[in-house]
This record gives structure tokens, C-alpha cells and sequence, in this order.
């Protein structure tokens, strides 16, 4: 089930890395890549987005999120609840935390993705996949 959550950001994934390699501007708005759905794309994707990107990229820009839906994976208090984020951050460098993550300029190489819960109602680590546990 995570799986196909972290699986839904692919596409945008690859729009990014083409949008920063291939473009002499980048997305000054939120949801500005073209490849966001606010509307539920799957049985458990509630809604995929992505942040904006500053004249001069900095942490935190470009950044995909994915919203779980149908999958208590998100703790609530002591309970398990629905509505999970996971995200994934382009990066210019081998950062290994998303603090450390800064998406290239336009014209840039994205050298690395991290993957990991989302900044706000993150899904729990212990249900990504080993390679979507960046903090």
C-alpha cells in the first residue's frame, strides 16, 4: 500500500528532474509543475502537490507531496489515523537529510531524491520502504 504512495510521486519525479536539467525558469507557484493531481489518482493517493521554487532555490523548493488516503499509517494522539504525507525533495548534492536537501538552479543537475514522511502529518517511518526513511 505505501508502495503505490511513494510509487504516485514518480511521475512528478521525473517532471522535476526534467523542468530543472532541460528549463531556463522554474515554477514560481505551488503545484506548478504540471504533473499534481488534486484529486484522488488511486485507492490510496488522496492528492499529489509540490512547493514552489524561490528566484534562487533554496531548502524546502520542489518538493513533492504525496497524501495517503484508505491507510491508517499516521499517528493521531495514540491511535493510528489516515491522511499520511510522504515527501520527496530534489537535490543538487548528495544531501542525506532533507535540511541539508537544495534543489539545483535552472539549467541544474538534480544529483539526488529524498524520500521520507511528509513535513506535516508525516506517514510513521515504520511503514515506508527502507529507501523513503530520509529525516
Amino acid at each position: 500500500m505505501m508502495s503505490e504512495v511513494v510509487l504516485a510521486a514518480s511521475s512528478c519525479r521525473t517532471s522535476i528532474t526534467e523542468v530543472f536539467q532541460t528549463g531556463t525558469s522554474l515554477p514560481t507557484t505551488a503545484d506548478g509543475f504540471g504533473c499534481e493531481s488534486s484529486v484522488s489518482t488511486s485507492k490510496y493517493v488522496a492528492q499529489i502537490s509540490t512547493s514552489l521554487v524561490a528566484t534562487t532555490p533554496v531548502t524546502g523548493n520542489a518538493v513533492i507531496t504525496v497524501t495517503s488516503q484508505g491507510i491508517n499509517n499516521r499517528l493521531s494522539g495514540s491511535t493510528y489515523t489516515t491522511g499520511g504525507t510522504v515527501r520527496l525533495a530534489p537535490c543538487s548534492t548528495a544531501a542525506s537529510t532533507f535540511a541539508s536537501c537544495a534543489p539545483p538552479a535552472a539549467g541544474g543537475v538534480v544529483n539526488s531524491w529524498l524520500c521520507g514522511a511528509g513535513a506535516t502529518n508525516g506517514v510513521d517511518p515504520k511503514f515506508l520502504p527502507g529507501s523513503c526513511r530520509a529525516s
